[in-house]
């Protein structure tokens, strides 16, 4: 996703450590197209603007290509192989992005998927590895 300029973001909250935007349009993340509603886009106030805007476009596209990384990453946790089409059956259901300053950001992001359908699972992020895991319900 090209983000062409912070009118992208819409500002919904502030505090001392960051200030949270939504987009203003779906985001593809995992193969799932997600409503604006549900994504926060967290920015230190310290980050500069105009030099964000190049670094969240290029994390939102790695997050929306991530396929290989996100099953590799399910298949070695679960240690078995996935059915071809798992990654088709992934439903993001929130997604929350960081940058804390332009080297340090990451992001969590939720979903339910077809191997353990009665759970959320939930995946941290760090930069562009996957670091973290936790099933929810």
């Amino acid at each position: 996703m090209q983000v062409a300029d912070k009118s992208f973001l819409r500002k919904i909250d502030e505090d001392d450590w960051y200030v949270s935007y939504r987009p203003t349009v779906p985001i593809g993340i995992f193969g799932f197209k997600l409503k604006s509603a549900y994504w926060t886009i967290a920015v230190s106030p310290q980050v500069d603007m105009d030099e964000l805007i190049p670094a969240l476009s290029t994390y939102l596209e790695w997050l929306a290509a991530c396929r290989e990384e996100v099953t590799e990453y399910f298949s070695s946790k679960l240690q078995e192989t996935l059915p071809e089409n798992w990654y088709e059956t992934i439903q993001v259901y929130s997604a929350e992005i960081t940058f804390t300053t332009l080297e340090d950001f990451g992001a969590i992001v939720s979903f339910s998927e077809s191997i353990i359908p009665d759970h959320v699972v939930e995946f941290t992020i760090k930069q562009y590895q996957i670091v973290n895991d936790a099933l929810l319900g």
